[in-house]
């Protein structure tokens, strides 16, 4: 909940607000809240923030049980006094507990401002005895503060290293040398399949500006630039030979590798979960059906760990079109294959653009800004259709 606007130093404010107006549910880089509400108190905030964060009706929601332990992050946008950030944690507390909900740590501070933002975030976090010992843990996080909830217990924390194994770990040379995972192409396919890469990330990056401008006022306007900073990170890969071409499902958990480690926001979790999956797949052989499970399975990786589902205008409705229209194929010809995936991926991205949001960050945000087709959804048709363009 934001009183005032944020300014980029240099630049003009990022909205503008009445003196008597409120914006519920924005993001810390001015996108555009759920709604504009006149002034009221911070009692009466904090409980229309609560009340929209625990409807049964929203599809990204919280749902509150008596008896719950839970605990309260109050955050500083940048620019509210210490004195209101008390009022307003005072004012939550009351609020859980008349829910008969049990605030066991409490947690203020500006720990993810935007910049002089006049205003407050509320995060609530279940918990258990072992989360409490995870946030009473010590730390030498110097923007991280003490909880104001006192505690009588003690807890104590023990410190493993422990080696992760990614996909960047896998060098070409470790990986000729443990054996190769799954079908393997020859130097024909190989190169092949790196031209599908390249005309992928060249693609995206091509797109970088109309991808931004699709994500403006439903998500904060960055979507190009991340998928963009993605496939950069991509063709360099390429580039020094660090992508397994000869080998489909260890090139495709490498994908996954860079775009968990490299692309960053949800699009390279969300990507960096449809590849993990996606390589399973091709881990029991070639040609066209293990394409077809390869993006089936990508797909339902989205779709249970990513939380939409089809018609939630997302990524997900383009890429559940193309996988429909790939498995209703049933011939073998690779050309005509792609082509019939890219059209049934580009005609779902443009029906986002008529879809009510119910997942992600658009559906955060008042329907008068859903105009245009999903950026998410779009990336997807655009990626399709380069592959189409190197394989018919």
């Amino acid at each position: 909940m934001c009183l005032t606007p944020c300014s980029i130093p240099g630049c003009p404010p990022s909205f503008t607000l009445e003196a008597n107006e409120m914006e519920l549910g924005l993001g810390v880089h001015g996108e555009a809240g759920v709604s504009r509400q006149k002034l009221t108190t911070s009692n009466e905030a904090v409980s229309i923030m609560f009340n929209h964060m625990c409807n049964p009706e929203n599809t990204s929601r919280l749902l509150l049980s008596k008896g719950d332990q839970v605990i309260l992050l109050v955050n500083n946008l940048g620019g509210t006094s210490q004195l209101e950030m008390n009022v307003v944690a005072r004012d939550a507390i009351r609020w859980l507990e008349s829910c008969n909900v049990f605030v066991v740590r409490v947690f203020m501070g500006p720990l993810m401002t935007s910049l002089e933002m006049a205003g407050v975030s509320l995060t609530i976090l279940k918990a258990n005895d072992e989360i409490i010992s995870f946030v009473d843990a010590e730390t030498m996080a110097p923007g991280w503060p003490r909880s104001y909830q006192n505690t009588s217990e003690t807890y104590t924390t023990k410190r493993t290293e422990v080696t992760l194994l990614s996909a960047r770990t896998l060098k070409l040379s470790n990986i000729h040398k443990q054996g190769q995972i799954g079908y393997l192409l020859d130097d024909g396919g190989a190169t092949v399949f790196k031209s599908v890469l390249l005309e992928a990330c060249r693609s995206v990056i091509g797109s970088r500006d109309l991808l931004n401008d699709l994500d403006c006022g439903c998500g904060d306007g960055d979507c190009g630039s991340t998928l963009s900073d993605g496939s950069h990170h991509i063709l360099g890969a390429l580039a020094k030979h660090d992508i397994d071409l000869c080998s489909p499902s260890n090139a495709l958990f490498q994908l996954s590798d860079i775009c968990q480690k490299e692309m960053g926001g949800s699009s390279g979790a969300l990507y960096s979960i449809f590849f993990t999956a996606a390589s399973v797949a091709v881990k029991e052989g070639g040609g066209l059906d293990c394409w077809r499970r390869s993006l089936s399975l990508g797909v339902e990786a989205i779709r249970k760990y990513g939380g939409a589902e089809e018609g939630d205008r997302t990524m997900l409705d383009a890429l559940k079109a193309a996988a429909d229209a790939f498995n209703q194929c049933d011939n073998n010809s690779v050309s005509g294959t792609v082509i019939k995936v890219a059209k049934a991926a580009k005609e779902a991205a443009e029906m986002t653009a008529k879809m009510t949001a119910k997942a992600g960050r658009a559906s955060y945000v008042s329907s008068s800004h859903w105009t245009k087709p999903d950026p998410g959804a779009t990336a997807v048709a655009i990626i399709l259709e380069a592959i189409s363009r190197v394989l018919s």
